[in-house]
C-alpha cells in the first residue's frame, strides 16, 4: 500500500474515534486533533517513503496519552 493511501486510512480512522482534522485541501499539512483537547499531530498531504506512517503513528499515539 502506499503512503498516501496509508494516510488516508490513518485519517479516517481517526475520524471514527472523535478526532478533529484541518487543512489538507490546498495546504501542504493535516492538523489532527486529539478528543478532548491535548497536543495536536501535524501530518503531511503526501508522506513520504521510509518510516513516515510509523512516525505519524507513534506521534498519534504520544498525543492520545497527552505527551508532547
Amino acid at each position: 500500500m502506499s503512503t498516501t493511501k496509508e494516510a488516508a486510512q490513518i485519517r479516517r480512522e481517526l475520524l471514527q474515534r472523535g478526532w478533529r482534522i484541518e487543512g489538507g485541501r490546498r495546504g501542504n499539512h493535516y492538523k489532527l486533533h486529539p478528543p478532548g483537547g491535548g497536543p495536536f499531530v501535524v501530518m503531511s498531504t503526501t508522506p513520504g517513503k521510509g518510516r513516515a506512517i510509523e512516525n505519524i503513528r507513534a506521534m498519534i499515539k504520544r498525543a492520545e496519552r497527552g505527551e508532547a
